[in-house]
């Protein structure tokens, strides 16, 4: 449909040619079901007559669980790493600070790792 509204949606999946479309809010979610047949004259030219067959649009935390399942994905750190982590907080006394260090070490490996 344009750049502003693919910014704003998200194809969430397909269930027997009903199409499920994510939005940022109820709003959009109501702005784009007075626009569906729009929309599905537009998909059937690009992806052929009945492959998608109807559209319904939730507005929910679709881009939070997305952003939650993509954090999810750290970076796994080796034995070798972890190792590593150990060896620098050894001079740490203080065990609240050593667990402080040792999570921003962690959070620095995985980030340069991404």
């Amino acid at each position: 449909m344009g750049k502003d509204i693919g910014r704003l949606t998200e194809p969430l999946y397909v269930v027997d040619g009903v199409l499920i479309i994510g939005t940022r809010s109820s709003s959009w979610a109501q702005e784009l079901t007075f626009k569906k047949a729009e929309i599905l004259e537009r998909l059937s030219k690009k992806l052929g007559d009945g492959v998608i067959r109807d559209l319904r649009f939730q507005s929910s935390s679709w881009k939070k669980e997305k952003e939650a399942l993509e954090k999810k994905k750290e970076p796994v750190l080796t034995t070798a790493e972890y190792d590593l982590v150990e060896t620098a907080i050894l001079p740490i006394e203080n065990e609240a600070l050593k667990a402080i260090f040792r999570k921003l070490v962690i959070h620095g490996i995985r980030r340069a790792k991404k």
